[in-house]
C-alpha cells in the first residue's frame, strides 16, 4: 500500500490531482482523479512505458483518442484531453461510477433473457451510431463496457485493435481474455477490419451471458470458433422456446468469414427485436390463466 501511495505522488498530472489507481490493463493504466479547475472527477488513462518508446503505438494511442472525441453519443465515454507530459502520454476521459459488464456478468448472473435481449440491443444501438460517425471499435469486450443502475450502456476503449500484435507476443492473462471477443480477421489483419468485426465481439458477449460460462482464451482462430459454436448448441435445451432465433442470431453474429456474418448493425438490430418480441409473447403466454 506504501508503495502504491507513494507512485501516484511521484505522479503529477497537470491541473489534476489524483485519488486512486484503479487498475492496470493491457496498455494502460487507469487512475482516477480529480480535476482541480472544476473539481469534477476524471478517469486518466497513462500509456504503460513498454509502449511509450515506440512512436507507432503512441501515434495510435492518441489518435484513438482522437476519434473518439469527435463522437457524438453521450453513451460513448467522453474524451476531454490527450496529451503528452514528462514523458508520459496520457488520455483524460469521463468519469463513470458505474460497474463493467464483465464484472456484472461474475455478480449478477444468470440474467433473464428479455434484460439480456435489451441489453443486446441497446449495445447494437450504441455501436451502430458509432459507426455511422466512422469509428470501429475493434476490441469490444465486457470490459469496455459499463453497465449503469438502469440498465443503460456506456462504450470505453474504442480503437484499440492497434494493441493486438502485442498480445500474440505477451499472451497474458489480459491478453488471453480479450481474444475471446476477437473476430477472427483481427488477428489477421488488424488495420484491414470494419464495423462487422464489432458484430462478431457482440454475439461472443452475447453468447457468453446466456451459456454463464467463461470461455478458455485461445491464440488458435479455428479452435476459438469451433468453440463458440459448440456453446450455441448448449444453450438450445435451456432456451427451447427460442432456440432457433437465438441460433440464428449467433451464427449470423460469430461467422468466421465477415462476408457470413450481419452485413451491418441494423440487420442485428430487426434480429434482436424479433427475439424480444418472441420472448414477451411468450411470457404474456405463460400469465394467461387457464382456459382462455
Amino acid at each position: 500500500m506504501y508503495i502504491l501511495q507513494k507512485v501516484m505522488l511521484s505522479l503529477e498530472i497537470k491541473d489534476h490531482r489524483i485519488e486512486r489507481k484503479i487498475c492496470k490493463r493491457f496498455c494502460f493504466t487507469l487512475f482516477e482523479a480529480t480535476n482541480e479547475l472544476d473539481d469534477q472527477k476524471r478517469f486518466l488513462k497513462i500509456l504503460d512505458p513498454a509502449f511509450a518508446g515506440d512512436e507507432t503505438c503512441v501515434f495510435r494511442y492518441l489518435n484513438g483518442a482522437r476519434l473518439t472525441s469527435r463522437v457524438q453519443n453521450d453513451q460513448v465515454c467522453q474524451i476531454f484531453q490527450f496529451r503528452k507530459e514528462d514523458n508520459r502520454y496520457t488520455i483524460i476521459s469521463e468519469h463513470v461510477a458505474a460497474e463493467t459488464l464483465e464484472t456484472c456478468m461474475h455478480e449478477e448472473s444468470p440474467m433473464p433473457l428479455e434484460r439480456l435481449t435489451t441489453l443486446m440491443i441497446s449495445l447494437a444501438s450504441i455501436l451502430r451510431e458509432v459507426h455511422l460517425q466512422g469509428v470501429v471499435h475493434g476490441l469490444l469486450n465486457p470490459g469496455s463496457i459499463y453497465l449503469m443502475k438502469d440498465d443503460r450502456l456506456k462504450l470505453d476503449d474504442l480503437v484499440y485493435n492497434w494493441i493486438v500484435p502485442h498480445l500474440f507476443k505477451r499472451e497474458d492473462v489480459e491478453g488471453m481474455y480479450l481474444t475471446n471477443y476477437m473476430a477472427p480477421e483481427v488477428y489477421f489483419g488488424h488495420d484491414q477490419i470494419d464495423g462487422r468485426a464489432d458484430i462478431y465481439s457482440v454475439g461472443a458477449i452475447f453468447l457468453q451471458l446466456l451459456a454463464e460460462e467463461n470461455f478458455n482464451g485461445q491464440m488458435n482462430t479455428s479452435l476459438k470458433h469451433n468453440q463458440l459454436i459448440a456453446t450455441i448448441s448448449k444453450i438450445r435445451n435451456q432456451f427451447w422456446q427460442h432456440a432457433g432465433t437465438l441460433e440464428s442470431i449467433l451464427a449470423k453474429c460469430l461467422g468466421m468469414n465477415p462476408d457470413f456474418r450481419y452485413q451491418n448493425l441494423k440487420d442485428l438490430l430487426k434480429g434482436l427485436e424479433t427475439l424480444k418480441r418472441e420472448v414477451a409473447d411468450a411470457a404474456g403466454e405463460d400469465c394467461k390463466p387457464e382456459g382462455d
